[in-house]
């Protein structure tokens, strides 16, 4: 599975506008002087283009989760692969992302922590759904991969954050993890 490293609080993480859902009806309705459906629609897709300039996104790294390994790819196309048994520390960092209209349900901004066992820490910021973080979840558990999952901060299993302690003893005993 691999996911692209992504910006917090970049345009990409907002979704994508409706030219149609800017354009002043109601004012047009009510018989406003300066409600012009039509301008507004020519305004709205013009800036939807994104006029001039050149429109080729930066070169962003990204992670490979494998059965084995983190494989990370720089922007030059370089990549380096950690096996899991020589990382010190995973963390994955689920956070619901803010867009124009508030909290969007289902999509989430991850931060990927990691530290090679001689290594600094070092982070990635990566943006999934919310079905393509519950398969990387499940992977890397089934996996008997040694990672921490958090939502917003909180310590979570499979995004879900309200645990019993008799139920993080089985997920302790059945997948070998830390708490």
């Amino acid at each position: 599975m691999t996911f692209t490293e992504t910006t917090p609080g970049s345009a990409d993480l907002l979704p994508d506008r409706n030219p149609l859902g800017e354009v002043r009806w109601w004012g047009f309705l009510r018989g406003d002087a300066y409600a012009n459906p039509f301008h507004d629609l020519l305004y709205a897709v013009s800036r939807r283009a994104g006029g001039g300039g050149s429109n080729t996104e930066p070169a962003k790294r990204s992670a490979t989760f494998t059965a084995t390994a983190l494989t990370l790819t720089a922007a030059d196309g370089t990549s380096a692969t950690l096996p899991y048994a020589e990382l010190d520390t995973l963390k994955l960092n689920y956070t619901g992302y803010l867009s124009d209209g508030g909290f969007q349900v289902g999509a989430y901004y991850t931060r990927l922590e990691y530290r090679p066992v001689a290594g600094r820490l070092q982070h990635l910021n990566l943006r999934m759904s919310q079905p393509q973080c519950r398969l990387l979840i499940g992977f890397l558990y089934d996996h008997r991969v040694s990672f921490r999952e958090y939502v917003d901060g909180q310590r979570s299993y499979r995004l879900g954050t309200n645990i019993s302690y008799d139920r993080i003893q089985e997920l302790k005993a059945k997948y070998g993890i830390e708490w």
